[in-house]
């Protein structure tokens, strides 16, 4: 057999359900009488066991008007729910698409249902276990997002009918072969054609001309034993030896395969059989009293004028017979399969792809699948190869080495991404009801987090914690097997696809590396590279992937950490690693072996460069198709396939830097050195990254998505790997990280490039998870470099930081005077106030230092309100003083109003504002006027009391006056509504009026008297507007004080 042509990807395609229940009132519904809500039953809410299918299968449609091409279809919860699920390698018209899954009234029959494409409709046919027939007629449309099925218009898509008496006769299995025409095969060996001409009409059912439904009623005493028909347990069934277990239809032929190995010809039209062929005639002779057990399942193909037969008993053999209208059969070729071991057949498939027959042969074994392909020469010979699994992931041997716990979380929780997520769901599901926690408002990480983290032994917690994640881990792969066994495949858009119990399996063309390091020889047309020497370049590919085995494994690993973590000069980091890491396992036997694999061939250098160059090499000129959205299995499978080449290409790069490393120190090796590093960091940071992170970055720079192929697939892959070794990959990765406002790993801090950008995206990273101290010193000390970014960042750097594009607009700019107060306000915004001042202060002191001229008011104002809020009055004050008076007066009022909220009103008298008094005493008034015109007597006199004192000051002593004159009076009116009481008070104050006035000359010992209008007064009160004001000399208010006393 040759080497290995194809890979299988695990993928999982499955859209977002919309769920239907269909009516459970069978005579109702039959009878299309109106239904009520009664007759629907609740939706069940399935467990993960009930959400495993046992039968699936494809439907294709072939119209031009259709939106989308295939439809695969599932029975899960033992043929309770049949989901049907569009699915699209490249999603072309952009459509937002969702599955439709129908609640059964009862269950579906095994094998018992189909799935056919009429012009743009879905015809599903289901025989349910009472024998109705579920007929669905719906259009492609509906499977759109934003359509619905109307029940209301319930029987114009779904009709009930019981067309047969299948309890009398029972089928084994059915199948469409036309639009509105169904074969039955019965377990008692019969055939049944149901047809009819339109979708509302009941089927008329037409038994084949055959003596099964006779035989079954013969008495015993009418035959004897020998004519007794015999029968077979094929998956816990009894059937005849006559049942038919496939059928193809050749023109107005109906070609069956039964039990008993007999290929039968029947007409369409009338039901007769024509001819038949025994294939015990090529069978050996003591295989021919042996039956086929195996089944219903696919067992014949035909392609032109060949019919293919496959008979899996003893050693299992393809037939390939030459047919035509009215002879026999004739055998042209007996195959003999390649040895296939223990592997259990499931079902083959023949197709004819550009003139060549291919064929392809499953095999199932304790739910693992293999794929046999052959292809057929002019000659009739068959050219075999087969499918290789996927690569497995073993998390038990990674983390080994970890030696702290965040870096063992953050590689595992990474590791874990390879499983089905309803599987990790369940087997979370398991761990947190054995230890009774509440998870349900996390998320999937943190619930992971808490549950592998929960109640761990702190003496020895690292290496409990590792036994935690690989308990949790085997757990993940033994429920995994539950979703593997394969229930079907078919071709979607020329990708062979495999449906299984939960997701899909695709088979895409072997990865160059995966095709080097087989045990079979490579052609260059199976590495789809012509004009590299394959011969020579295979055993070097091998010889470099199992040099790492000479190394332990904790060297190995360390050497790994290493590469990624230093950034010392590559000769220096060379000279390190291998005197601390390598020296002491490389002796004279092993580099005389290393230089006898290096030249082994003349061209060994330039191999091992193409090996340097491979991950992202195109040396056909490739060049995807943009703006082609990837449809739900084609974004799964490139993401997939993605993954599984960069952890074979990390192992290549990874045996060539050990080998660089190992030989002597020169100019080349520095050289193949500084590129393979770089490169394995490259290779390496996808994949501590999500799929949808990766997936989304490559429909950015595909603007929208790209043209998935299966021959140009690998191509994809390695153009892809060109932009995700680029800088704008980690960026835009960093970017939608920070985005959600996440904790980063600082793992995959480590690998952002020493850049002005990467500086941006770590200072917003520690911004944005509450390090705000960190953030700081970054910013501070790598303003220089990022001010210089600000000016040269390219275009594809800024698409990559859009998810962040309100922070890197603000910080990315030129003027370092900008780049600080621009940073002020986003710290301010993150309620870093101290730091924001900081900034803020920074950025007058740089526009000083540079003499900038241009207007600082902005500034100023920032500057003041952080001070103000962080109550730094006497920066506050100064910043005020600092700016023009036209700008001063809300500022001012901001001030006055921050000292009194905090009670502190008094502190005014510390800051002077010599120019601006008047609006100091203006506001302090004003405040004293409110609180006294609504009774807080107490908070007035504090008022009255400080613009007493500013007036002092200002050497205004009526004014002075005035102001404690106004207590008096609105206290005196308070006085009279018994709202005041407090004479000594009052008296007091004339006094200090009183004495401060007789400083004055005799004519100027007078003040101004101001109307008293309280709040809420009674309407006998003079109305303000009638009163005016009056002049009071010191002899009046002398009458006053006394009227007081008395």
């Amino acid at each position: 057999m040759s080497s290995t042509s194809l890979v299988e990807i695990a993928v999982q395609a499955d859209l977002e359900p919309s769920i239907l229940a269909l009516p459970r009132s069978i005579n109702k519904t039959i009878k299309h009488l109106p239904l009520s809500n009664s007759d629907f039953p609740q939706i069940p809410t399935l467990q993960f066991e009930q959400s495993l299918a046992e039968v699936g299968s494809f439907v294709h449609f072939k119209a031009s008007s259709a939106i989308f091409t295939t439809i695969s279809y599932k029975l899960i919860d033992s043929g309770r729910i049949l989901v049907l699920n569009p699915l699209l390698v490249n999603n072309s018209l952009s459509l937002s698409l969702k599955s439709l899954s129908f609640v059964l009234p009862q269950q579906a029959k095994p094998n018992c249902i189909t799935v056919l494409d009429v012009g743009s409709t879905v015809l599903v046919e289901i025989l349910t276990t009472e024998n109705i027939l579920i007929s669905l007629n719906l259009p492609l449309t509906s499977f759109l997002q934003q359509e619905t099925l109307s029940l209301a218009k319930f029987y114009s898509w779904c009709n009930y009918s019981a067309p047969y008496s299948f309890d009398v006769r029972a089928p084994l299995f059915m199948r469409a072969i036309e639009p509105y025409t169904i074969i039955v095969a019965l377990r008692d060996g019969g055939l049944l054609k149901m047809s009819k001409e339109n979708p509302s009409d009941n089927y008329l059912v037409v038994p084949f001309n055959d003596a099964s439904y006779v035989n079954q009623f013969k008495l015993p005493f009418f035959r004897s034993k020998k004519d007794q028909t015999e029968t077979i347990t094929i998956n816990n069934v009894q059937v005849s030896t006559t049942a038919v277990l496939d059928f193809v239809v050749k023109d107005n032929s109906l070609i069956t395969l039964s039990v008993d190995k007999i290929i039968r010809f029947w007409s369409l039209e009338t039901g007769a059989m024509e001819r038949q062929i025994g294939a015990n005639e090529y069978i050996a002779p003591e295989l021919q009293s042996v039956s086929i057990t195996t089944g219903p399942t696919q067992l014949l193909n035909l392609t032109d004028n060949y019919l293919w037969v496959f008979v899996p008993i003893g050693e299992t053999s393809l037939k390939l017979f030459s047919i035509d209208s009215s002879d026999s059969p004739v055998l042209l070729v007996d195959y003999n399969l390649p040895d296939i071991g223990n592997w259990l057949f499931h079902s083959v498939k023949v197709t004819k792809v550009d003139s060549k027959y291919q064929i392809h042969i499953l095999w199932t074994l304790h739910g693992a699948k293999w794929m046999l392909l052959g292809e057929l020469s002019d000659n009739l010979t068959i050219t075999w190869s087969q499918s290789s699994p996927e690569p497995q992931y073993n998390l038990g041997q990674s983390i080994v080495f970890y030696e702290d716990a965040e870096s063992l979380n953050s590689h595992c929780l990474q590791l874990l991404q390879v499983y089905n997520e309803r599987v990790v769901e369940k087997v979370l599901e398991l761990f947190v009801s054995k230890h009774n926690l509440q998870t349900s408002t996390l998320p999937l990480q943190q619930k992971l987090l808490q549950v592998i983290t929960y109640n761990l032994d702190e003496t020895e917690y690292l290496q409990n914690l590792k036994k935690q994640w690989v308990k949790f881990d085997n757990a993940c792969k033994e429920l995994s097997k539950q979703l593997e066994p394969a229930l079907s495949f078919d071709f979607v858009d020329a990708f062979l696809v495999i449906s299984k119990s939960s997701g899909y399996t695709v088979l895409a063309k072997a990865p160059p590396v995966l095709l080097l390091s087989s045990k079979d020889t490579v052609s260059s047309e199976d590495l789809q590279f012509p004009n590299i020497d394959v011969k020579e370049l295979q055993p070097l590919t091998k010889y470099v992937l199992s040099f790492s085995e000479k190394f332990p494994q904790e060297v190995v690993y360390n050497v790994e950490r290493r590469v990624l973590e230093h950034r010392n000069s590559p000769e220096a980091q060379m000279k390190t690693i291998f005197e601390e890491n390598l020296s002491s396992f490389v002796d004279e036997a092993m580099v005389t072996e290393l230089l006898t694999a290096l030249n082994a061939s003349q061209n060994t250098m330039s191999l091992f460069e193409f090996l340097i160059s491979l991950p992202t090499l195109d040396n056909v000129g490739y060049s995807p198709v943009k703006k082609v959205p990837f449809g739900n299995l084609g974004s799964s499978l490139l993401s997939s396939v993605l993954k599984s080449d960069l952890v074979l290409q990390k192992r290549l790069v990874l045996g060539m830097l050990l080998i660089v490393l190992t030989v002597d120190i020169n100019p080349q090796m520095i050289s193949y050195y500084t590129e393979l590093s770089k490169l394995y960091k490259h290779l390496d940071f996808p994949l501590q990254v999500s799929s949808d992170v990766v997936l989304k970055y490559l429909e950015e720079v595909y603007e929208g998505g790209a043209l998935i192929r299966q021959n140009s697939l690998n191509f994809l892959v390695s153009h892809s790997f060109g932009y995700l070794t680029d800088k704008p990959f980690v960026y835009s990765v960093l970017a939608q990280l920070v985005s959600r406002e996440e904790t980063i790993d600082t793992r995959l801090i480590d690998f952002l490039p020493e850049t002005g950008v990467s500086s941006v995206l770590k200072g917003i990273a520690l911004l944005n998870t509450g390090h705000g101290d960190e953030a700081f010193e970054m910013f501070s000390s790598k303003a220089d470099e990022i001010t210089g970014a600000g000016k040269s960042v390219s275009f594809a750097e800024k698409k990559a930081l859009q998810p962040i594009a309100d922070y890197t607009n603000l910080i990315l700019v030129e003027s370092k005077p900008d780049y600080y107060y621009d940073l002020s306000t986003l710290f301010q915004s993150k309620q870093h106030d101290q730091y924001a001042l900081k900034f803020a202060l920074k950025a007058l002191a740089t526009k000083t230092e540079i003499k900038d001229t241009s207007d600082d008011q902005a500034i100023l104002l920032k500057i003041f309100q952080l001070a103000l809020k962080l109550q730094e009055f006497e920066l506050a004050h100064d910043t005020i003083l600092k700016m023009e008076r036209k700008f001063r007066k809300h500022p001012i009022k901001q001030f006055v109003y921050k000292l009194f909220q905090l009670s502190q009103i008094s502190k005014i008298l510390d800051y002077p504002f010599n120019e601006d008094a008047d609006k100091v005493d203006d506001l302090i008034y004003s405040l004293g006027e409110s609180s006294a015109l609504n009774s807080d007597v107490t908070n007035s006199l504090k008022y009255y009391r400080i613009c007493y004192t500013l007036r002092l000051k200002q050497g205004d002593y009526r004014a002075a006056v005035e102001a404690l004159y106004r207590f008096n009076c609105i206290a005196l009116e308070l006085k009279k509504q018994n709202k005041f009481s407090g004479y000594k008070l009052l008296s007091d104050n004339y006094l200090t009026i009183l004495n401060l006035l007789n400083t004055l000359e005799k004519d100027d010992q007078w003040i101004i008297r101001q109307p008293v209008q309280l709040v809420q007064t009674s309407q006998s009160e003079t109305p303000a507007a009638t009163q005016k004001n009056v002049v009071v000399y010191s002899s009046d208010l002398e009458k006053e004080l006394e009227a007081l006393m008395t």
